[in-house]
């Protein structure tokens, strides 16, 4: 599903563990627009180094379940 940079960080800020955890979003390094999949997988990779893994559930709908799991490796 094709998403919109500035409504995927948005809704990423206001996960509650990247809330807490003050996780970083650099919005400029993501294109205009997207695949939700593509968004996540960069983020990824900038909180893998903090500890953190983005976790991305596709639904069987345009819709897709997000988190936030800390890297217990």
């Amino acid at each position: 599903m094709k998403r919109d940079r500035e409504t995927l960080v948005f809704m990423m800020k206001n996960l509650s563990r990247g809330k807490k955890t003050g996780l970083p979003i650099d919005e400029n390094a993501f294109p205009k627009f997207g695949e939700v999949r593509q968004f996540c997988g960069q983020l990824g990779e900038l909180w893998k180094k903090a500890g953190y893994l983005i976790v991305v559930i596709g639904t069987d709908s345009d819709e897709y379940i997000v988190g936030i799991q800390e890297n217990l490796e």
